[in-house]
């Protein structure tokens, strides 16, 4: 009897043991949009700026009682345009990076985040963060095409993993909380996708979330230090996948959460 009830704690210990082995500081930079202009148009907030300062919320709340978290930037609204976002999309790497607001499917490879001020083209975003966020419609649209799918993977300069969706998505703030508090016990991949599938059914049409990226990825948890994954340069397709491919039903709905 005493060597069964041992087994689950010796379990329990190797797992806490395996998932914090390797823990280091958390660093994150985001962007977010709750107001594009012309401002004070409902149909026109999106509450991405809440989307982003709730996640980071989470993160200092859970992490910083160990001194594990720093948030290195955060831009708002008019402050979110097209240079700032690729200079720290492109920059130096964070931990996470995240972006909130409109996004554009690629058709021709040319789509991307909605700024304040115009769109920034996937073409022109390199990404070293070692895992991206992008909380907004139609960041991981590939139309079963091999070279939309591939316009992704030139994102990928030493990223590990991208969140994102593949169709229109529903924008609550609230999943910036839902996807942090997961963090702290899930996968980078599956609390994403655990967090989207709470919030994402109040579209009123069906959602695809998925997370792509380095193969060896999979299991990164956001507290562990992982090195830069290979850069995508073309002929290393096979050191990238879909992760996670999920379609969450579309009831058009609103939740009360939690």
């Amino acid at each position: 009897m005493k060597k069964i009830k041992l087994i689950p704690l010796i379990a329990a210990f190797l797992s806490v043991m395996t998932v914090n082995s390797y823990a280091a500081t958390v660093t994150s930079g985001f962007f977010g949009i709750d107001d594009y202009p012309p401002a004070g148009k409902s149909d026109d907030d999106r509450a991405g700026y809440s989307y982003v300062r709730n996640l980071n919320g989470e993160l200092n709340a859970l992490l910083n009682p160990s001194h594990t978290y720093t948030n290195t930037f955060m831009y708002k609204d008019s402050q979110e345009k097209r240079l700032p976002f690729i200079s720290k999309a492109n920059g130096d790497p964070c931990t996470l990076f995240g972006f909130s607001g409109h996004g554009y499917p690629g058709k021709g490879i040319g789509g991307g985040p909605l700024l304040y001020d115009g769109k920034a083209n996937k073409t022109s975003l390199k990404f070293k963060h070692r895992y991206v966020v992008m909380y907004s419609c139609n960041w991981l649209w590939n139309g079963g095409s091999k070279d939309e799918l591939r316009g992704t993977y030139r994102t990928f300069n030493g990223t590990r993993l991208q969140m994102g969706f593949g169709t229109q998505m529903w924008l609550d703030a609230r999943e910036g909380i839902a996807y942090g508090q997961r963090l702290m016990r899930e996968t980078v991949g599956s609390a994403f996708v655990n967090a989207a599938r709470i919030f994402q059914p109040q579209n009123d049409k069906d959602v695809v979330v998925k997370v792509v990226g380095y193969t060896g990825a999979r299991m990164d948890y956001i507290t562990n230090s992982y090195p830069a994954a290979p850069v995508y340069n073309g002929r290393n397709d096979g050191q990238f996948k879909e992760h996670f491919n999920c379609k969450i039903k579309g009831t058009g709905k609103k939740i009360t959460w939690p």
